[in-house]
């Protein structure tokens, strides 16, 4: 069990319960999100309860979590992601580890309540792991940095799928990108579509090819697929430095296989 506490900064008697369940509901669903993607379970593992609530000048939640699914227990890891999370969005306007353009979205619901029903702002504190952040209006500027579109470029993304949509109007999958760790969002066009859903059974690595829409950082934040995927083998299947060098047993004549390697890239 982890615990973290979510303060509403504002005048009591102003703030309307439309905006404060607004605030509450986005944020746990990105607790929701963050908890599929680190436990890698499809349903999440993790019911947030509340255990505390206070008034004194704002109002204090206390959230903490209950494993329901598995034998490990992951809320400490996605209560650190979350809130380190935040405060990345607040501090760089950068997309953070395991975060999605759908996450980057809950942050700016929440903040677009600042200014209004009295909401003044939103604290977010671990004090057991001395870690807090705070969502102010002026993270707004950067939250748009993230999901903007800057350019455009064909190009390709390897990873996971991890999560598809097919609502009409809104048919899309997400692909766990291997080297940033976040979640890029792909459409999801009907002639591809038995792949796609191969691939996220499967949970092998994929390559996913179209056209790439960046943010004004340079990080990718969603694909137009043109083309299938192409599926990759699994790491473990990949041969070894030993099963290539074993196929040609004289290639590194009387060197060793350090020194041999060291050659080439000298």
């Amino acid at each position: 069990m982890a615990k973290m506490k979510l303060v509403v900064d504002g005048k009591l008697g102003l703030i309307s319960v439309k905006s404060f369940v607004i605030i509450l509901n986005n944020s746990i669903r990105l607790l929701q999100n963050l908890d599929r993607r680190i436990s890698e379970e499809r349903f999440g593992t993790i019911n947030w309860v509340i255990t505390h609530v206070a008034e004194r000048y704002s109002i204090d939640v206390e959230v903490e979590s209950k494993t329901i699914r598995g034998l490990s227990d992951f809320g400490e890891r996605v209560l650190i992601r979350f809130v380190d999370g935040v405060d990345q969005i607040r501090k760089e306007g950068t997309t953070p580890r395991y975060f999605d353009y759908d996450d980057v979205m809950h942050v700016r619901d929440i903040v677009k309540q600042f200014g209004r029903d009295g909401v003044e702002g939103v604290r977010y504190s671990m004090d057991e792991y001395n870690r807090r952040t705070e969502l102010t209006t002026s993270t707004q500027e950067n939250v748009e940095k993230i999901i903007g579109v800057h350019y455009h470029a064909l190009g390709s993304i390897e990873g996971k799928i991890e999560l598809i949509s097919i609502h009409k109007g809104a048919r899309h999958f997400n692909i766990y990108h291997n080297i940033t760790q976040r979640a890029i969002r792909c459409s999801l066009p009907k002639e591809y579509e038995a792949d796609i859903f191969k691939a996220a059974e499967s949970r092998k690595r994929v390559i996913a090819t179209g056209q790439i829409s960046y943010n004004v950082k340079g990080e990718p934040i969603r694909v137009h697929i043109l083309k299938s995927l192409r599926f990759l083998k699994d790491e473990e299947a990949l041969p070894s430095i030993e099963d290539i060098l074993g196929s040609a047993p004289d290639i590194t004549g009387d060197m060793c296989t350090e020194d041999y390697i060291r050659s080439l890239r000298e």
